[in-house]
């Protein structure tokens, strides 16, 4: 994200996944390192039915 908003960036990937349907899965690595995890939260809360946290998703 390279200091962009968090939100604006989850946004964009967002529109991009609903207007380019051609992935099966997408994987999103997150380095967080500030306190409260911010930034991960922020994606978190942008695709919630997909966050389990797990990295296969099983």
């Amino acid at each position: 994200m390279f200091r962009n908003d968090a939100a604006t960036v989850g946004d964009a990937f967002a529109y991009a996944l609903r207007e380019v349907d051609r992935f099966d899965y997408v994987v999103f690595a997150i380095r967080d390192n500030l306190p409260g995890t911010p930034v991960y939260r922020t994606f978190v809360e942008r695709f919630p039915e997909t966050a389990d946290g797990s990295i296969d998703g099983t």
